[in-house]
């Protein structure tokens, strides 16, 4: 056995022992339903599983009616078909199943039952022995439908690859953030570009979170642990601006953002995001160095910026305004918040200001914080744009709060995205599940990472019986040259395939032809991680196409043997003389026929009747196959008329062929009556090729040759080297 295929049954059994640690039921339970009371009636009858009570050997004594709703059957037609009848008997866990429950007296394990309708589905099936109250064996059996429950696992692990995925290409990093009940801080999950801000991997810091701090300027510090501590306090949203520097390069801004979440057992969870702003600080101090750029900067960019009262009012905007929402900053400072803001985000800025207000009055404000929301303002021409704004305080000498500034970018076309990003994932994920083709990916050791269930409508194995495993041991041996050199290649190569014709194993032992299309995974340096790709199953028709072609080939050979010689007829001559005429020339070796012809056979034929006739032409063929080399072919050309062509081989030597092929036909006695003797013979012209002449000419002067020698006799042959 593969060592593939003992790791797919390993892995099918652990599945078995795990389920057994959480039974359905127990035998107790199982023994109060059967020995009857209307508390555990109610319970048979109500429960959501099926129910079967049986005799060890499969016959079904009751079933409750979730049995026959799950299976689609009458409970009179279950008693007929038995267990046999519901549970696929190819799955060879149910064989594991019966033996183990037969020796410890129950069981629990995973088996593949049959509908009515002949739809196969995951059951998880829970089985005892008991001694029934006329000391009788009976069995009973508790299944569970688990497909919703595979379809889930299905669906997260499809989840998972799809975050990680949308993670490696937003840029900054994406993390979580944890303080332990101990007061110790770790990471349990960055995005894989933390590497890019800390030289680290994910691995790396969420074993040791100091090599984090450890690039944090002195300076910045305290801040930082500062700000955590009192995001922790308050369990108020974690921003914080702070520098680092790796070595070698030089200082950067990073804005660290998070929504704190209290855990169960006293810690915290941090879920939120760090993205370099080195570039926004060094705007913000360019903006300080010089009024007058500032003012320049403040006119002419597409962020607004705006200052609003605490009745939120508008006290300035920046001309910016006009451009992305179509009002003059004069008409905008005439607008009330209601004119501003859609419904939905008008009520979010209020349950804003009001949490401020609320801490404000309570003393636990901070000062510094500031607020990102995605608002939904109106456009002067009656739609909307999104607008993702930052929100800060503004304060008075004695840090009051007075008012709110902030920034608001136009983010219409991204929100639009993100709404078709999802709207894509959701389609794509249901064209995974629904497609008819296998779809699946490989990392580059040849290991399938990912498998859609449709691989077992292919080749009968489970997706889970798919991933974790190599796909050589699934492959015809003639066909692994074949897949592991386009592996190979694609790997070098970093590109996928197209229309990969290959044989796979079913589980049932026959083979499927799946015809492969591939494209290449990379990652955000453009290093190869794996391969994706989709396998159609084109065995029916690859199957007609050889039928056809055998049906052609068939075709094709009778259309060129004549029936009654079985030699090839006058059509196929002219092709393959054609072909015989080149390679003699090719390679300059002599090229000979014999045209060969039956003397007196229309007097024979007239005399004796048809069918004798066809007897002598059948025995001429004959005569002249059993004197042809191999590389020699013969044709039936007219009605007595033969052609033996004769490579490599001159009129010379023909003529040697041909006295051999005259003297044993000769010998033959055709006679239709008893005790009379008759004879045929043949007239034979031996012609060999000559330079320049075409097919035409060459046959006819053969032809003419045979012609000269039934006028010198007949039962003789002519040749053109008797006139050199």
């Amino acid at each position: 056995m593969p060592i593939a295929q003992k790791t797919i049954r390993k892995k099918s059994g652990e599945k078995t022992r795990a389920v057994k640690k959480k039974p359905i039921t127990d035998s107790r339970n199982v023994n109060a339903l059967q020995n009857g009371g209307k508390k555990y009636r109610s319970l048979f009858d109500n429960s959501n599983d099926a129910i079967f009570f049986t005799q060890p050997d499969g016959s079904i004594l009751d079933a409750n009616p979730a049995a026959c709703k799950m299976f689609g059957y009458s409970l009179e037609k279950i008693k007929k078909i038995g267990r046999n009848g519901l549970v696929d008997i190819t799955d060879p866990r149910l064989e594991t199943a019966l033996k183990k429950r037969e020796v410890v007296g129950k069981e629990t394990a995973e088996i593949t039952m049959i509908r009515a309708n002949g739809e196969k589905f995951p059951a998880e099936v829970s089985s005892v022995i008991f001694i029934d109250q006329d000391n009788q064996k009976k069995t009973s059996m508790i299944i569970r439908d688990i497909t919703e429950r595979r379809q889930t696992e299905k669906a997260l692990r499809e989840q998972d690859i799809l975050f990680k995925k949308l993670c490696s290409h937003v840029p900054g990093v994406i993390y979580q953030f944890m303080r332990k009940p101990d007061g110790t801080y770790c990471l349990p999950f960055t995005s894989e570009n933390i590497k890019d801000v800390s030289g680290f991997s994910s691995q790396d810091v969420s074993d040791d979170f100091s090599l984090i701090t450890r690039f944090i300027l002195p300076e910045d510090l305290d801040k930082f642990i500062s700000s955590i501590e009192l995001s922790a306090k308050h369990m108020t949203a974690w921003k914080c601006e702070y520098r680092v520097q790796l070595p070698g390069q030089p200082i950067k801004w990073m804005l660290g953002q998070s929504t704190p979440e209290k855990l169960a057992d006293g810690g915290i969870t941090w879920h939120g995001f760090n993205t370099d702003v080195t570039e926004q600080k060094l705007l913000e101090e360019t903006l300080r160095e010089s009024e007058k750029k500032y003012k320049f900067l403040i006119e002419n960019m597409r962020d607004i910026l705006w200052t609003m009262d605490l009745d939120l009012r508008t006290l300035y905007v920046t001309p910016s305004i006009e451009i992305v929402l179509g009002f003059s900053p004069e008409e905008r400072l005439r607008q009330s918040i209601h004119e501003q803001l859609t419904p939905g985000s008008l009520s979010i800025a209020r349950e804003l200001l009001t949490k401020e207000l609320d801490l404000e009055s309570q003393n636990n404000s901070i000062p510094e914080r500031k607020v990102i929301l995605e608002l939904e303002f109106y456009h002067k021409n009656g739609s909307t744009r999104w607008l993702e704004t930052i929100i800060s305080g503004i304060r008075d000498k004695q840090g009051t709060l007075i008012g709110l500034y902030g920034v608001s970018r136009d983010i219409t076309k991204r929100k639009k995205m993100q709404e078709a990003l999802r709207e894509s994932e959701q389609r794509f994920s249901s064209i995974i599940a629904t497609s008819q083709e296998w779809i699946w990916s490989l990392d580059i050791e040849g290991f399938h990472t990912f498998s859609n269930p449709a691989v077992e409508n292919i080749l009968g194995y489970t997706a889970d019986e798919i991933v974790g495993h190599k796909w050589q041991h699934l492959i015809h041996k003639d066909d692994k040259p074949k897949a592991e050199k386009t592996l190979a290649q694609s790997i070098k190569n970093k590109k996928g395939w197209t229309n990969l014709l290959l044989r796979w194993r079913h589980k049932d032992g026959t083979y499927r032809y799946l015809e492969s299309n591939a494209v290449s995974i990379l990652d955000n340096n453009g290093t190869l991680i794996g391969l994706q790709g989709a396998d159609r199953d084109i065995t029916k028709r690859v199957r007609a196409e050889n039928a056809l072609k055998e049906s052609e080939s068939k075709y094709r050979e009778l259309s060129i043997i004549d029936g009654l010689t079985q030699l090839y007829n006058s059509r196929h001559y002219y092709r393959a003389i054609r072909m015989e005429i080149n390679r003699a020339i090719r390679y300059q070796q002599p090229l000979t026929i014999l045209f060969i012809d039956l003397d007196n056979f229309k007097q024979y034929n007239d005399a004796h009747g048809h069918l004798e006739g066809d007897k002598i032409l059948s025995h001429l063929g004959n005569t002249i196959k059993n004197h042809m080399r191999q590389a020699d072919s013969a044709y039936r050309y007219g009605g007595e008329e033969f052609i033996l062509v004769l490579p490599m081989t001159n009129s010379t030597n023909g003529a040697v062929v041909a006295e051999r092929i005259r003297a044993e036909f000769k010998k033959e006695n055709f006679s239709t009556v008893p005790g009379k003797i008759i004879h045929m013979t043949i007239s034979v012209g031996i012609a060999q090729h000559r330079p320049g002449e075409d097919i035409k000419t060459f046959t006819n002067r053969a032809d003419q040759l045979m012609y000269r020698a039934k006028q010198n006799g007949k039962d003789r042959s002519c040749s053109d080297a008797e006139k050199e």
